[in-house]
């Protein structure tokens, strides 16, 4: 039997009801419980898109949706001094003056926390944190937040998963492939073997995240059709770029929690559309450069690094599906650097050249670079649950971390629309 569904949004609609049908199966101990952690029938998606991305899990899912642990936290850390700065005689100074540094932290709190809160992607790497295990790829309808691991049953080399993406080539350079008819297995994330995942893939697995999967035999067919279906083309993701915030040694300015050093800046856009992509990455690149400019200008001491972006892991290594020459997100910033008469500060001997660092290397041993955020971000979430007075987040983020979650955490699936304006 096969169930036909038109796009992945129609088993979210029923996410809940599935996530308790396997909760109830994982309870079963005795002989029958054979299949117990899959769907019996086979699922046929009629339309969908695939990404070489993997989803972080967002903000407001780790946190039972509840605004309250973000606010809190966000208290906390823009109330928090930041480290002092040495003096030329090695004595501590403040890094700048109270104002500055307020600033500077309301931004950087605010910024991570919203770009983390819906859950945004990271692109899928070759290096060691994704060997091993299976291939999973994304594979959404809509929005990069309304999808589904996709898992493969047999073992794809890297070749071939890079033909099919190039094979998009075609009709341009999007991001995201649109396909028809994937038929598969739905499983529960939690009953795959964490051996079978890849290191930076963890959270397909993980209990507390409760995700679920769709295990295919072979890549799907590329989407054709008539012109308007060929046009459909629609699929929104954040495209972003991420800094480290330094001190003039070049040292990120926080030793123990490596995310309050993050400055990410970003934009929603359409990564299935060539035209669409393009612009909006160009519109996240000037964004991006004007908000530094002014950061370096108030803060006389601050270095920024950038560490990672949405199509540059900063590991050190290249990605399974990297982005045509010179259309990378730091490549554009080069080039606008260069023909725009506003940024020439930042050019090569311009006044702010030193505090700002655009080169693609495994700077710290690729601790910042995306293929390290999920564990970072994890010990970010780690910390919300375990900050006094986090209350009823730490119960819950407990209970999430049992084999079977004793209430499903329906994913937010309709988040765009009302969401802060992008930054």
């Amino acid at each position: 039997m096969v169930i036909d569904v038109d796009d992945v949004s129609q088993i979210y609609a029923q996410a809940d009801d599935i996530r308790n049908y396997f909760g109830v199966l994982a309870t079963d101990r005795s002989s029958q419980r054979f299949g117990a952690d899959r769907f019996a029938s086979r699922v046929r998606v009629h339309r969908g898109f695939i990404a070489p991305l993997h989803l972080l899990a967002g903000l407001l899912a780790e946190c039972e949706e509840a605004w309250a642990p973000v606010i809190e936290d966000y208290g906390r850390q823009v109330a928090a001094p930041m480290p002092a700065a040495r003096g030329a005689r090695g004595e501590p100074v403040p890094f700048a003056p109270r104002e500055a540094e307020t600033r500077l932290l309301r931004l950087q709190t605010f910024l991570f926390d919203c770009w983390l809160l819906w859950g945004p992607s990271i692109p899928i790497c070759t290096c060691e944190a994704w060997h091993g295990g299976r291939r999973i790829l994304q594979f959404g309808f809509g929005d990069e937040n309304n999808s589904l691991s996709l898992m493969f049953a047999k073992s794809l080399a890297a070749d071939d998963l890079r033909a099919f993406f190039a094979a998009e080539r075609v009709l341009g350079t999007a991001l995201a492939v649109k396909v028809t008819g994937v038929t598969g297995v739905l499983q529960w994330g939690p009953s795959i073997p964490s051996s079978e995942v890849s290191l930076a893939q963890q959270s397909v697995c993980a209990p507390r995240e409760d995700r679920l999967t769709l295990q295919v035999d072979d890549l799907p067919v590329v989407a054709a059709g008539s012109a308007e279906e060929g046009a459909a083309r629609y699929y929104s993701a954040y495209l972003w770029a991420m800094f480290v915030i330094c001190d003039e040694h070049d040292v990120p300015l926080h030793s123990d929690r490596k995310w309050r050093n993050l400055l990410p800046f970003f934009e929603h856009a359409n990564i299935a559309e060539e035209q669409a992509f393009a612009m909006l990455k160009r519109q996240l690149v000037v964004k991006t450069l004007s908000s530094v400019l002014r950061l370096l200008h108030e803060l006389p001491r601050l270095h920024l690094h950038l560490v990672c972006t949405i199509d540059e892991s900063g590991c050190g290594s290249g990605l399974l599906c990297p982005p045509p020459a010179a259309e990378s997100v730091r490549s554009v910033m080069h080039e606008i650097i260069d023909a725009n008469a506003v940024f020439a500060e930042l050019r090569q001997g311009g006044a702010l050249a030193s505090r700002l660092v655009l080169a693609a290397d495994d700077w710290q041993d690729g601790a910042y670079s995306s293929c390290h955020l999920p564990e970072m971000i994890e010990s970010y979430y780690r910390n919300i649950h375990d900050e006094p007075g986090a209350g009823d987040a730490h119960e819950a983020g407990s209970a999430a971390d049992s084999a079977i979650p004793p209430r499903p955490r329906s994913r937010r699936t309709t988040r765009r629309a009302a969401e802060p304006h992008d930054v």
